[in-house]
């Protein structure tokens, strides 16, 4: 099998705890306030001393969770990834940017940040979330944050709640004065699992919110990032670029995993995307090298020579690959077909 992406690691993600001060009811980590799980600093470091000796393009340590902010060792990880010259990028709920963590994140030049926000409706968010009174506090967050110049975008997580406000949302965003907006589509796994958005009804909608998204962010001065790897269809950008009718054999796009970032968990296994819960390998067996370079599945994602029914048979296959964690959550096949493609037979 030929690779066809040019793969480098340029991102490096930790779920450094799986404590967190919400119980969002799509959370993928079963995160909850009662969970004390932190991941140990030292681990962290050995990691990223290791990594920066090959991956010479690495940039970017993400920290995720559960909520980071609820590390007790948080300044520790800073001061490690500082060490290293390496940017760091947060993911949190926004619930705590106060006076103490914000001396703490000027100390270390911390300016990156990923903020959850689901809706433009406080009632909306605020179930989503599974918090009263959420919506209010991220607001406030991310207002502080842009104040202060802080990099931010807003990342919301579509189902069937919220599917109907996104645009909304994305209107409210450019309000905020935030860097970027994106989005995705709820993976049925974790407390998700028993997600039932995988319906005609709900993905035309999904479909059509994407459509509307993308033309919106045009008339502003945000950035769109989608995670979605079918963006081609509802992406005007995308098509566009279609509509010049490139050889689509020499076009690589799509679903990353495996391609530009690796996620290590609590229990030092490895994930080639944040959603996809079978392991790419695991770092009490194995060096994070091994794994990048020689893993059979990470290997397998990156030339979607393998890719099953019609995702496997499709023209744009190179070009998108449909969304492997969504795959492997609905099928059990990492790769199945993509249930939410047209062409699948959804719609």
């Amino acid at each position: 099998m030929k690779t066809k992406v040019n793969v480098e690691l340029k991102s490096l993600s930790f779920m450094i705890t799986d404590c967190c001060n919400l119980k969002c009811i799509f959370c993928s980590r079963n995160a909850l306030s009662s969970n004390k799980q932190y991941m140990d600093p030292k681990f962290i470091k050995e990691q990223i001393t290791e990594t920066i000796r090959w991956a010479k393009k690495l940039e970017t340590i993400n920290l995720s969770g559960g909520e980071p902010f609820l590390h007790p060792q948080l300044e520790e990880i800073f001061k490690i990834i500082h060490s290293f010259g390496l940017n760091v990028r947060i993911n949190t709920n926004g619930l705590f940017f106060n006076k103490k963590n914000f001396e703490l994140l000027d100390k270390y030049n911390v300016k990156l940040f990923t903020i959850s926000l689901d809706s433009s409706k406080r009632e909306v968010h605020d179930k989503i979330r599974g918090l009263e009174g959420s919506f209010d506090k991220t607001v406030d967050g991310i207002k502080k944050c842009v104040n202060k110049g802080y990099k931010i975008f807003i990342k919301a997580t579509i189902g069937k709640d919220n599917v109907d406000d996104v645009l909304d949302l994305v209107k409210f965003a450019n309000t905020l004065g935030v860097y970027g907006f994106s989005f995705s589509r709820i993976i049925p796994i974790g407390r998700a699992c028993f997600n039932n958005d995988e319906n005609k009804s709900f993905i035309k909608k999904y479909l059509t919110m994407g459509s509307l998204v993308t033309k919106y962010i045009e008339t502003t001065n945000m950035e769109l990032l989608v995670d979605d790897p079918l963006r081609h269809i509802f992406d005007y950008r995308v098509k566009k670029f279609l509509d010049q009718k490139p050889n689509l054999e020499n076009v690589w796009g799509g679903c990353t995993a495996g391609c530009k970032f690796l996620y290590i968990r609590l229990d030092k296994t490895v994930i080639a995307c944040t959603a996809i819960n079978e392991p790419c390998g695991d770092l009490n067996k194995e060096s994070l090298y091994n794994i990048w370079h020689n893993s059979k599945q990470i290997e397998e994602l990156r030339t979607r020579d393998n890719l099953k029914g019609k995702c496997g048979k499709c023209s744009k296959k190179y070009l998108c690959g449909g969304c492997r964690a969504y795959a492997l959550a609905t099928t059990g096949d990492l790769f199945g077909e993509d249930q939410f493609c047209q062409s699948v037979g959804m719609l």
